[in-house]
């Protein structure tokens, strides 16, 4: 088993965390904002029609009018920009409350073994929760301390979190605007934007660092590493949609159904894939010797 389909593995379990109340809520909190965007009955927007209006206009006199939206649906689109712009937040919520839960658990600290390989710290990052839910129930006493810790790893993300808010809305208009001029070069830029800037957040929010310092910091943990980060997360991406479709099948004559399971993995998809983003980070900004492992194994 390659150490690339071993990672997308390892992010599936996104209930893998402490927190098990505040990620409920976020869960069920997405997936109900989502079936009620899917299933607005007004305003739905016909964006194939629209694609081929689009290729028929033969000068720019013409766009605006094939552009044109109704009232009802300008609505619907600003509804579902917003829906995907708190699945952004709770995204990168999620991500930083893992990373901050792997740092702070001293069980989770000793099995992470930085110095070692890739491979022996994918699968460090594995075990950790199945060892901490062995050892809490041993000891109630340790588990009640746990508990605290946890309850003090999400007042920490909070803390670090809100401040940030304005920022993370102008990257979200940002990535949004370049992900669309990127769809003409099947999102290439896009991808490799990204890639390079990924820890950015993160960087930012662990140590406070200035935005150019802490992208200058993402793309040099990055270097030598974006076309495989990439890879795993469009990989994953393809997975996730494969399953969905699966699911889609056996509900094609129901449209509530149809929306329900729609609105289920569009919730799971966005914690799997910060997950994953937080494991990259752990991997690739842990320090030289995590870097030096991975580029002996072969990746």
């Amino acid at each position: 088993m390659g150490p690339g389909f071993r990672l997308n593995l390892e992010s599936l379990p996104f209930y893998r965390v402490k927190a098990h109340k505040t990620l409920n809520f976020a869960f069920v909190t997405l997936l109900a904002l989502r079936f009620l965007t899917l299933i607005w009955p007004q305003g739905q927007i016909d964006f194939e029609a629209m694609a081929e209006r689009l290729a028929t206009i033969r000068d720019s006199s013409q766009l605006l009018s094939v552009l044109q939206l109704s009232r009802a649906q300008w609505l619907l689109l600003l509804a579902d920009l917003g829906v995907f712009f708190i699945a952004f937040l709770a995204a990168v919520f999620y991500a930083q409350a893992l990373i901050i839960q792997t740092s702070l658990f001293p069980e989770d600290l000793e099995n992470k073994q930085m110095n070692r390989s890739l491979l022996e710290l994918i699968t460090a990052l594995a075990s950790l929760q199945r060892e901490t839910e062995i050892s809490c129930s041993r000891n109630n006493d340790k588990g009640d301390s746990q508990e605290d810790l946890a309850k003090g790893a999400i007042k920490i993300t909070l803390s670090r979190f809100l401040p940030c808010l304005p920022f993370f809305f102008l990257s979200f208009i940002f990535l949004l605007l370049l992900f669309l001029l990127s769809m003409a070069f099947f999102a290439l830029p896009f991808m490799a934007f990204a890639s390079a800037f990924l820890f950015t957040f993160f960087l930012m929010m662990s140590y406070n660092l200035p935005l150019r310092e802490a992208m200058r910091e993402s793309r040099a943990a990055a270097y030598g590493a974006k076309a495989f980060m990439v890879m795993q997360f469009v990989s994953l991406y393809m997975l996730l949609f494969l399953v969905e479709n699966l699911f889609l099948l056996l509900c094609e004559r129901s449209l509530v159904g149809f929306f329900l399971i729609q609105s289920f993995f569009f919730a799971c998809r966005t914690f799997i894939v910060a997950r994953l983003w937080a494991i990259f980070y752990l991997i690739f900004c842990a320090g030289n010797e995590v870097k030096e492992a991975y580029s002996t194994a072969h990746l």
